[in-house]
């Protein structure tokens, strides 16, 4: 929590799902989150490990395997900050 209250940046990736028609698919945050509980948010977020595989910027695409998505990827915007 103090890495938080002091405003740290810390490794995350975000993943904004569309399907055809360009409905954003969202999801709700749990209540017991310390951040921004129970709002409603991206389609997937998470925090790569400091590994090497996980620092790889074409290994960035994996989330898509988890999420089992299928069909066209239109585009991927890739950006580490």
């Amino acid at each position: 929590m103090t890495n938080i209250d002091q405003g740290m940046l810390h490794r995350a990736f975000s993943v904004f799902l569309f399907n055809t028609k360009g409905e954003l698919l969202l999801q709700q945050r749990a209540d017991a989150k310390i951040t921004f509980p129970g709002y409603w948010t991206n389609t997937c977020c998470s925090h790569p490990l400091y590994i090497p595989d996980e620092l790889v910027e074409e290994n960035q695409m994996g989330a898509f395997d988890v999420l089992s998505v299928s069909g066209q990827v239109a585009s991927c915007e890739c950006e580490w900050s």
